[in-house]
């Protein structure tokens, strides 16, 4: 009997890498995981962010009906 597949390769620009077979995202977000620290943080610890990202939608809504 054969063992069920872990990983599957996937390929892009920069080459081959391996996939978790059941992942339902592709070989650049594997890439980032690893290039990019995860720390933690959540958008909700930025209040003053979110406060002011929706200033920006509103003031680029603004001319429109």
């Amino acid at each position: 009997m054969a063992l069920a597949q872990t990983t599957r390769m996937e390929h892009d620009l920069v080459g081959d890498k391996k996939v978790p077979a059941d992942a339902y995202v592709g070989v650049h977000t594997v890439r980032a995981v690893v290039n990019f620290a995860i720390t933690g943080s959540t958008i909700a610890q930025f209040p003053d962010l979110i406060a002011s990202l929706a200033a920006v939608k509103r003031a680029a809504g603004a001319g429109k009906p």
